[in-house]
This record gives C-alpha cells, sequence and structure tokens, in this order.
C-alpha cells in the first residue's frame, strides 16, 4: 500500500490499537493569567452578541456568513489572547552544565540537500557548532543520486558526526520522501530537520533532549525560527514579522494550551518511536510538516515549545517567495482534505480540540488566502458603486467590524512577536501588514491550480543568497 492511502486509512481506523493518552486541557491552570481571562471574555461577548443577532435576523440565509465571521472572529480572540499569555519558561543552565542530570539520548540530524553544492562548507560549519555528544550524535546529510555536484563537494568535507545518504530514484522527488529514506537507516531515539541554510543555536539539541525527558508525553517539539538577512527589502521584513507573530507569540500559546499546531519545515525535533507509530512522513505531501502535527494529534501526542531558535535565511524576492508560498498553500491543502476524512478522531476532547485546532490554523489561513482580496475588492466595489449610482449597497456593520478586528490582532500579535524575538526594526513595517496579506491571493490560487495538475511538485527554494546577519 503507497503512503498516501495508508496514511488515509490509517486516519480511517483512527489508530485505535495505538493510542497512548488524550490530551487533557485546563484553561485556568495552564494560563493562571488575569489579563487573558479578561480580554479573552470581552471578545467572545462581542461575537456572540454580534453574530447571533444577524443569525436571528436571517438564519437561513446568514448562516454560511454567521459561520465564517465565527471562526474568524474566534481566531483573532485567540491571537490577543496568545499576546498576553506568558511563553514557557527557559530551562535552567545547571542542566546545560550537569551531565549526570540527564542520559543524553542517540540524536539524529537530518539535512535534505538538492542542488545545493555552493553552501556545503558554510552548512557543515554551522552544525559543527551543535553542543551534543558526539558519540550519541550522528548528522545525516541527504541527496538525490541524480545530483552529482553536491555528492562530490559533500564527499571532500564530510567528516564525523557526518555521514552521507543518497536516495535512490523511483519515489518522488520530495523532502519528506527523502526523510523516510534516511529515517529506515538510523535507530536514533530522537530525530530533528534542518534546512541546508539553517544556524541552529549551538544548545538546541540539549534543550529537546530535557523537555523530551521531562515531557514524556510530547511526540515532538518546535524551536522557534528567524532570519538572518530580514532587513534586506520589503517582503523579507514582512515574512520576518509573519514568523515572528507565528514562533515567539501563536506556536508556543498553542503548544501551552495542548492544542496541535502546524510545525515548521525545520528545527523540529520528534521521538523515533512516535514516527514508528504513524508511519513516518507522507512522501507526497509538499508540508510534510503540517501534515505530520496532526498525525500526532490523532494518537493523542501532544507536541512542544522550546526558546533556542535557529537562524535561516528568507527568500528576497517575489518569484521566490510565490513559489515557495504556492507550495505550502498547495500542502494545506492536502493536509486539510486528507484530515478531514476523519475530522474528530481520536474521539472525545482529544478528538474535539484537534478538528478545532485544525480549522483555525490550517482552514482560516486557506480561507483568507482565497477571500481577502476578493472580499477588498467587493467592499471597494460596493462604495464606488453606491457614489456612482447612488442606490445604497449595504454591507453589515459586523462584517467590518470582524475585519477591523481581525487587523487589529494580526498585527498586534506581530509587534508582540518582534518584540519577544528583539527584532525591534520590524516594528515600523507592522502597518503595512494588510498589503502582504493581500499578496497571498495569487499563490493560493496557484496552489489550487498544481493541486490538480501537479499535486506532488515541488517547488524548490533556493539558499544561499545571502550571508548577512541580524
Amino acid at each position: 500500500m503507497s503512503l498516501k492511502f495508508k496514511h488515509i486509512a490509517l486516519l480511517r481506523l483512527g489508530l485505535k490499537s495505538k493510542l497512548i493518552r488524550n490530551n487533557t486541557f485546563f484553561w485556568a491552570d495552564k494560563v493562571g493569567y488575569l489579563p487573558s481571562v479578561i480580554i479573552a471574555s470581552f471578545f467572545l461577548i462581542f461575537m456572540i452578541c454580534t453574530l447571533s443577532a444577524i443569525w436571528i435576523k436571517n438564519p437561513l440565509t446568514d448562516f454560511a456568513v454567521f459561520l465564517f465571521l465565527t471562526v474568524y472572529s474566534l481566531t483573532s480572540m485567540l491571537r490577543v489572547l496568545a499576546c498576553v499569555t506568558p511563553r514557557p519558561k527557559k530551562f535552567g543552565r545547571e542542566f546545560y552544565e550537569n551531565k549526570a542530570m540527564i542520559e543524553w539520548p542517540t540524536y539524529s540530524v537530518f539535512v535534505p540537500l538538492y542542488h545545493e553544492p555552493d553552501i556545503v562548507k558554510d552548512l557543515i560549519g554551522h552544525l559543527s557548532k551543535i553542543d551534543y555528544p558526539q558519540d550519541k550524535l550522528d548528522i545525516t546529510l541527504i541527496c538525490e543520486r541524480d545530483d552529482q555536484e553536491t555528492i562530490s563537494e559533500l564527499w571532500g568535507a564530510l567528516k564525523p558526526p557526518f555521514s552521507l545518504a543518497i536516495v535512490e530514484t523511483g519515489g518522488p522527488k520530495t523532502k519528506p520522501n527523502a526523510l523516510n529514506y534516511a529515517l529506515e537507516r538510523t535507530q536514533s531515539e530522537l530525530i530533528t530537520i534542518y534546512d541546508a541554510e539553517d544556524r541552529p543555536h549551538s544548545t538546541q539539541l540539549k534543550a529537546a533532549a530535557l523537555a523530551f525527558h521531562k515531557n514524556p508525553n510530547w511526540g515532538a517539539l518546535q524551536a522557534p525560527l528567524i532570519f538572518y538577512n530580514a532587513r534586506k527589502n520589503f517582503l523579507t521584513r514582512q515574512f520576518a514579522l509573519e514568523y515572528a507573530a507565528l514562533f515567539f507569540v501563536w506556536v508556543p500559546f498553542l503548544s501551552r494550551m495542548g492544542c496541535p499546531f502546524p510545525l515548521g519545515g525545520t528545527s523540529n525535533h520528534i521521538r523515533r518511536e512516535t514516527l514508528d507509530i504513524i508511519g513516518g512522513w507522507d512522501s507526497f505531501n509538499v508540508t510534510e510538516d503540517a501534515d505530520l502535527s496532526f498525525r500526532l494529534a490523532l494518537i493523542s501526542q501532544k507536541i512542544g515549545y522550546i526558546r533556542p531558535y535557529t537562524e535561516e535565511e528568507v527568500v528576497s524576492d517575489w518569484q521566490s517567495w510565490s513559489g515557495q508560498r504556492s507550495r505550502w498553500m498547495k500542502g494545506f491543502m492536502q493536509t486539510f482534505n486528507l484530515h478531514m476524512h476523519a475530522p474528530f478522531k481520536p474521539h472525545g476532547w482529544a478528538g474535539f480540540i484537534r478538528f478545532f485546532t485544525l480549522q483555525i490554523t490550517i482552514g482560516v489561513t486557506l480561507l483568507t488566502g482565497f477571500c481577502h482580496l476578493p472580499f477588498l475588492a467587493i467592499l471597494a466595489g460596493s462604495r464606488l458603486g453606491s457614489y456612482v449610482t447612488n442606490v445604497s449597497i449595504e454591507i453589515p456593520p459586523v462584517i467590518l467590524i470582524c475585519l477591523v478586528i481581525g487587523y487589529i490582532s494580526g498585527i498586534l500579535t506581530a509587534c508582540v512577536g518582534a518584540l519577544r524575538s528583539k527584532q525591534y526594526f520590524l516594528l515600523k513595517d507592522t502597518l503595512w501588514m494588510p498589503f502582504y496579506w493581500i499578496m497571498l491571493f495569487g499563490p493560493t490560487l496557484r496552489a489550487a491550480y498544481e493541486l490538480k495538475t501537479r499535486p506532488f511538485y515541488w517547488n524548490k527554494t533556493k539558499h544561499g543568497h545571502t550571508t548577512n546577519t541580524l
């Protein structure tokens, strides 16, 4: 059975024999933060009153609008709540210095490469700085068989703990397929993935190992990402704001609440035993990280968060950004469609949380990608039409209010993310974020077209364009 259909079958079965434990969700115990409750209550009351007023007036006609605005407003409310919820605390420094506190597990670092010979030496130099016992560490650089240029460059630079895995032809040329190939050739207890241009914090692996040791119910965890070339232009600064909001506000909040969230494509750390249970990565999904997150939730495994970050390179031109974003949106469509085959697995509260988080993360991202620009066009057209024809075209005020709240919550989240990541130079760019959101419409349409014509095509992101630092 192919991996694609195997995962659909696993979802439908619910992996009943492999269920580990149910998630718990104690709001007050995990937040314990009065401003959070006050702000959440305010937005919840506002949402219920205003949206219910629309539905009561014309329930059949306005049900779709009511449902959309409810999800949109609830997501906005949660983002505001995330801004006032503290991040998880750092682990104490004593653990880094006292190896007796933990028996370090074996660790494999996977780095997929494709046509990137120019950055091999820099990559090995940055990964050589990882502070982890050398006898427990393996860094596997993964290449495709037809990429002889990169393979040749690697042979001359390899040294322990580095090794090379060459993926044989025959399967899809995707990152998850390469990861599965390497997974079959290692017995390490913990696995992490880095991209070719990544510069991980030297203590990140130790922090992850300790986090897993202290949280046995975590199947995976995510480290935050920042860009070392974020200052370059408007596009890089907006992308950096997006990542600041995601990895320094939204992700730690969802982790703190015990909710699943789409993992990043890099710097996610996973237990080997968990990967074995869920069958590794989906070789046919072009956002294998997002798919993996909700398959972990399917077996009631939580996803944690640690604070040592990874620096990486952001794309700095429109063509690269559009290609990368269309791949992400296509993968989100694949993931959403797959996991809606079994939306409420593994049943009970954990199943509801998995379904709910799927909607407010991947679902809302897809909806806004498709609907944001058309809605603004309709809004502008209605104003212009009223001016030209003198015929009043009414748009319910609550729709405009929800739009403004969405903008405010998005900008606020980015501001808090920039402050938490100490990228203060990004604050002046937050007011331009709505224009950046409009730009998602083109890549989203392209993603929908490719989903029908080239569903497994991997639009490769080029690395090594800059060596600038923050």
